[in-house]
């Protein structure tokens, strides 16, 4: 994984449509896409991306946790 401008980066996890699904268990998070537009998460919420460039970002005065699930592929297959 590269980070590039303001933290974004794509996930090599997510090559060749193998999506991977992330969910705030605690607090909020904001996910950043590289166009611009943000998406406000909370608990419960799931986002499934599919290698897009991307940042997340707390943007609260409190603590996030938030679970990730990256599903590795081999490149070229």
């Amino acid at each position: 994984m590269r980070l590039e401008r303001r933290g974004q980066h794509a996930a090599r996890e997510a090559v060749r449509g193998v999506p991977s699904p992330t969910s705030p268990l605690h607090g909020e998070i904001v996910l950043e896409l590289d166009d611009g537009h943000c998406a406000s998460l909370s608990a419960g919420d799931i986002v499934i991306q599919n290698g897009t460039r991307h940042a997340w970002r707390n943007r609260s005065d409190q603590p996030a946790t938030v679970a990730f699930v990256l599903i590795g592929v081999e490149q070229g297959h």
